[in-house]
């Protein structure tokens, strides 16, 4: 019976123990890979805390304070015994080592017993005294060959490096590389034994790539890429000449490479892991990780164009563009391994390739071009980079694209070499510089106006615009020698680009085109009356005159011809609006009138007409009518001729022929349509 209860027994447990799993099972879930955010390099299952001051002083800060106590209590011990010659030379450096290595054993066994702070510190501390001891022993006591001091120390740094790997905590690999860095420039005789040390350092980057491949530290990548460049830089600065190619050369690809495929297409991957590597400031590495890729390239760039320009001149800008061809197979090959990347890292990535690659592209025609073909390929560039972003509509590329026709166009504007090259008028080189200006510019204008809104877009038409008139008043200005007859082009160029902006702008519905023109106009009609009737000779003045007459009346038709789009408000610009509107209302206020100027002067009385309620003949009401011409009002005045004045001020009206309307001996009746605010009133007729 016992038995048969415990069976039971155990049955409800095997039955509970199943539903507890399958609970266990249905809650825990898995977290989504979510894109790279500073979140994402840090680990997920340490919450943002607020950071407890009591244990930081108590456990962090007092453990370090002691530490440095007991550093330097042992420096004073051991100076004090080494000046009482309680022990010689070599016993020095003994027990230096002996100390070194024992805090290291010690720091080890603090890390092997999880403790999260003092390990670092400790091995640190441990790691310094070593390396003191072993330069101590090399340059003072002359203990130690350079060769065999090289290699304790490069033996040092590997193991330290490696121990840093172990316990996952790169400020102790930074102590170890900055040890490592500055062991060649300690055992340095002043030769130049660029060999050796390009030898060196190719070693320490290779020992952090293979570090690199397991861990997300990126600090230690950024200090050793810059013991890269400041120790090649004073190299360069005293040794280039006596050194030979390739060895530099070597060296500086070599680490280009390594730090491309470790920082760019592994880094990405790993922090994608979210794993606690002991990185030291893990939050910023989405930061670091743009800056690192600018700055790697820009060392790389800067490195190789020296070297080169030192030893080959002519194939310095070769290596720019060899670096511009490297970007866009960095692109490439991202896009092929998006795997690597979470999208907003992909985007980071190829932007920043991107960004570099027109850069040293642009910066490489410096050294291909001279004067006004540097000014031709600047302009090719820009209109070339200009037509891809409008093409693709990528809004990253249309902004660099801006910045380079800013460079351009300052290039062509105020150093451009052919200012004073005398040609055919618009046959020549130099305006033909702008023109292709004005064309590259037109054409990004048109793209991007048919495709997605850019904020800037009617900036490319405009500038295009003034490039072409600007390049036309230049070549006037070097083909055109007499004065007068200069300033008479000026103004035949304005006159003329008004007009035929005017007329595209009409006949192609461009309405960026009709405001040019119009204030090209106003322009001209400002330096007509403001400048050239007071500088201009008699003759001048007088075919300006004619000429530019004649040119604002063709002006005038085409605003007639294309009247109707003028009145359409959806294709009419805010300032032509204005303009008109100022126009038709300034005759359609009440004005004083001077009635000297008038030989027929009749006084006529309106009837009160009702107003829309059914008063009558109140006087503040306002209303419109009409007035029926007599036959000595049509025979005194012509159309234009006749005013209506109420007290001493003019009133709006319009004068028509009423068809079908007529007089008893069949004479044709003209109306006036008025508005008026009472009455009497007379009508004057000149």
């Amino acid at each position: 019976m016992d038995l048969n209860k415990i069976r039971k027994r155990l049955d409800e447990l095997e039955a509970e123990i199943a539903s507890l799993r399958k609970e266990i099972s249905t809650e825990q879930t898995i977290p989504e890979s979510k894109e790279f955010s500073p979140t994402d390099s840090t680990p997920s299952e340490t919450p943002l805390k607020k950071r407890n001051w009591e244990l930081f002083l108590g456990g962090n800060f007092l453990g370090k304070l002691g530490l440095l106590s007991i550093l330097l209590a042992s420096s004073w011990f051991i100076k004090y015994a080494f000046d009482n010659r309680w022990v010689n030379e070599s016993v020095r450096v003994l027990v230096g080592l002996l100390t070194g290595f024992g805090v290291c054993l010690a720091g080890i066994q603090l890390a092997r017993k999880k403790f999260r702070i003092l390990p670092e510190s400790v091995l640190g501390a441990g790691f310094s005294i070593v390396y003191l001891s072993l330069f101590g022993g090399y340059y003072y006591y002359d203990f130690f060959s350079l060769s065999e001091t090289f290699l304790y120390l490069s033996l040092l740094s590997v193991f330290s490096s490696g121990l840093a790997y172990w316990i996952r905590k790169e400020i102790l690999y930074i102590f170890a590389l900055i040890g490592s860095i500055l062991s060649p420039i300690l055992i340095s005789t002043g030769e130049n034994s660029y060999r050796f040390l390009f030898g060196y350092l190719v070693f320490l980057n290779i020992l952090l790539f293979l570090i690199s491949r397991k861990t997300t530290w990126i600090v230690s990548s950024f200090f050793l890429l810059v013991a890269n460049f400041v120790l090649y830089l004073f190299w360069a600065m005293n040794n280039m000449q006596q050194s030979g190619f390739l060895v530099p050369f070597l060296f500086i690809n070599i680490t280009y490479f390594l730090f491309v495929y470790g920082k760019g297409f592994l880094f990405p991957k790993l922090v994608q892991k979210n794993e606690n590597s002991g990185g030291v400031f893990p939050r910023w590495n989405w930061i670091f990780y743009p800056i690192f890729l600018v700055l790697n390239s820009l060392c790389f760039g800067l490195m190789g164009y020296v070297q080169i320009e030192e030893t080959y001149p002519k194939f310095g800008s070769h290596f720019i563009l060899f670096g511009a061809v490297l970007f866009s197979l960095w692109i490439l090959l991202s896009r092929k391994k998006s795997g690597f990347f979470y999208p907003s890292q992909l985007e980071i990535f190829e932007t920043i390739h991107l960004y570099l690659l027109l850069g040293f592209t642009f910066v490489a025609l410096l050294d291909f071009s001279e004067e006004s073909w540097l000014t031709f390929s600047w302009i090719i560039f820009a209109g070339v980079v200009s037509f891809l972003s409008s093409k693709y509509g990528n809004t990253h590329l249309r902004y660099v694209s801006t910045g380079f026709w800013i460079s351009a166009l300052v290039k062509l504007y105020f150093f451009n070499p052919m200012d004073d090259v005398s040609r055919l008028f618009l046959l020549n080189e130099r305006f033909a510089l702008y023109l292709l200006s004005s064309l590259f510019l037109f054409g990004t204008y048109y793209i991007q106006k048919n495709g997605d809104f850019f904020r800037f877009h009617r900036g490319f038409i405009y500038m295009g615009i003034f490039t072409l008139i600007l390049g036309t008043l230049m070549d006037v200005y070097h083909t055109v020698y007499d004065e007068h007859y200069r300033n008479l082009a000026y103004s035949y160029v304005f006159a003329f680009y008004s007009s035929v902006f005017l007329f595209i702008g009409f006949r192609y519905s461009f309405k960026s085109f009709r405001i040019a023109g119009i204030v090209i106009a106003i322009v001209l009609v400002g330096k007509l009356y403001f400048y050239d009737i007071w500088t201009m000779s008699m003759i001048v003045r007088i075919v300006a005159g004619f000429t530019l007459g004649v040119s604002f009346i063709l002006v005038s038709l085409f605003y007639q011809k294309f009247r109707e789009k003028l009145m359409d408000y959806q294709k009419t610009s805010g300032l032509l609006l204005l303009l008109l509107s100022a126009i038709f209302a300034f005759p359609l206020n009440a004005e004083e009138i001077n009635t000297k100027g008038y030989r027929y002067y009749k006084e006529i009385r309106i009837p009160k007409l009702p107003d829309k309620a059914g008063n009558v003949g109140e006087e503040e009401n306002v209303y419109y009518g009409k007035i029926k011409l007599d036959e000595d009002v049509v025979r005194h005045s012509g159309i234009n001729d006749r005013r209506i004045v109420h007290n001493g001020r003019t009133i709006p009206f319009i004068s028509r022929k009423v068809m079908g309307a007529s007089d008893k001996g069949g004479k044709k009746n003209q109306v006036f349509f008025f508005r008026k605010k009472g009455s009497p009133t007379c009508i004057l007729t000149s």
